[in-house]
């Protein structure tokens, strides 16, 4: 097999990548003493002078990329994707066989977002994404005229840095995806967490679709390099930073007053079960939904539910829902594992476990069940939310509450809540809404919690028209 590079440059620029290259080691991977053995993994030693090269090679093929219609850059994203989703596809098989080892997630897990979730992204998605922000796409190509208006077109900022953080990794996807329906190259620093997924996705681009090939450039250095960080973001349009406060911070710093910047920093997610889904009849697919919610990603991203309020006076007493969680993640541990652990995750799981004995000793209210001989899940009924219960590694409290509307706000005061899983009757849901609609900018239903729509507002901000400007041209 071919040695898989962990970072994408556009074409051209072959002859500045220093030699030798830097081997990441592993079972099945390249020996140091031959960096271009074959079925290994690269990374690149990126330098400032690096950075530079790739900026004005992004800024060269900007006029090609303006100059392509919006439809045709879709149709290639579409293409690409669906490339991911053929069993024979190199990409596709490197993502499957490396990805464990580098982004943390299973096997299993990669797969269901290749073939269930990035198709969201494909053509038919895009095309609603764009109708929604902007109206009419193709004011991106040029003028177009409106009802009783004047004719306007949409122009991207230019040349845009995504700063991602190593949590779900649909998330560089779509970052990339918005950048190119703007029409902006897009400079890409990966996580140390995730250096896989958008060097791969930038490579089938580039293969499906050689017109985009100089429109991305995806390269991994360690944030806090000054030098290297002034070359990425000089002349950037807008730049686009996940990752922690203190990163998010860092970057708005470090970015001119006249750029556009948009920081998605750490937010958390809930789920909130009124006691109408507590039925006899409705507990167990209750419990099946939350399970899922707390398994796909991990507990690692903005949409994974950390806690779960259970409301009282179901028919589901909340020791027996518990009982119910513990069966239904334990029955996901085959066919949707949990990623690999380090020693310190188990040992966290170990700790969290084990101060949660100790309080069930003592004080009424503390139970735990845990899987069977690993710390693959856990779930905690605690009378109250306390730091440090669960959140992580497929660990989640359950915190009994008498009344959801009282409950939720107090639950949520001084945490940055992504989303809100419900689990309850329409009629409820609308009784609860003046509550819900304060706390949060997604409210959902339980078990569509980590799959948003396409058109999704992240932390309630359009992913186009927050970095469009409008140009009109007024009638005589």
């Amino acid at each position: 097999m071919t040695p898989l590079d962990l970072w994408y440059l556009p074409p051209g620029l072959s002859a500045l990548i220093p030699r030798p290259l830097l081997p990441i080691l592993g079972e099945g991977e390249i020996d140091p003493r031959d960096p271009g053995a074959e079925g290994g993994l690269r990374r690149l030693a990126v330098s400032p002078e690096l950075v530079c090269a790739a900026v004005a090679a992004l800024d060269g093929a900007a006029p090609r990329l303006r100059n392509m219609p919006v439809c045709e850059i879709v149709a290639a994203i579409d293409r690409a994707l669906a490339c991911w989703r053929e069993p024979g596809d190199p990409g596709r098989a490197a993502l499957l066989e490396h990805g464990p080892a580098l982004t943390g997630y299973s096997r299993e897990t990669l797969a269901y977002a290749i073939d269930h979730m990035l198709p969201e992204f494909g053509e038919h998605g895009l095309r609603r994404l764009l109708t929604a922000e902007l109206g009419d796409p193709a004011a991106l190509d040029g003028f177009v005229t409106s009802e009783n208006g004047p004719r306007h077109m949409a122009r991207g900022p230019g040349r845009q840095v995504h700063v991602f953080a190593g949590t779900v990794p649909t998330v560089p996807v779509f970052s990339l995806i918005c950048g190119l329906l703007l029409k902006s190259p897009v400079l890409a620093k990966p996580s140390s967490h995730d250096p896989l997924i958008p060097a791969v996705f930038a490579q089938l681009l580039a293969r499906v679709e050689p017109r985009l090939a100089g429109a991305l450039a995806v390269l991994p250095w360690s944030g806090g390099d000054e030098p290297l960080e002034r070359e990425a973001l000089a002349g950037a349009g807008a730049v686009i930073v996940y990752g922690s406060a203190e990163t998010v911070a860092t970057y708005r710093a470090m970015t001119p007053a006249t750029t556009r910047f948009v920081g998605y920093g750490h937010a958390l997610s809930v789920a909130a079960i009124a006691r109408e889904a507590l039925t006899a009849g409705a507990a167990t697919e209750t419990a099946r939904r939350l399970a899922w919610d707390v398994a796909l990603f991990d507990q690692r991203g903005c949409l994974s539910p950390q806690f779960a309020l259970l409301e009282r006076g179901g028919e589901t007493a909340p020791e027996a829902f518990c009982e119910l969680l513990g069966a239904e993640l334990d029955g996901l541990r085959s066919r949707l594992p949990r990623g690999p652990l380090d020693a310190a995750g188990h040992a966290r799981v170990r700790a969290v476990r084990e101060a949660v004995r100790f309080r069930a000793a003592v004080e009424p209210g503390v139970r735990l069940w845990e899987s069977a001989g690993s710390t693959d899940w856990t779930v905690l009924l605690l009378p109250r939310l306390d730091p440090g219960s669960g959140g992580e590694h497929r660990a989640i409290a359950v915190v009994p509450a008498d009344d959801l509307a009282a409950a939720l706000p107090a639950a949520c005061a001084g945490l940055s809540i992504s989303c809100i899983g419900l689990a309850a009757t329409p009629q409820r849901t609308r009784t609860l809404e003046p509550v819900l609609s304060r706390l949060a900018t997604r409210i959902c239903p339980l078990g569509r919690m980590q799959e948003p729509p396409i058109t999704w507002r992240h932390d309630g901000r359009p992913n186009l028209s927050d970095l469009t400007t409008w140009v009109e041209i007024e009638g005589g």
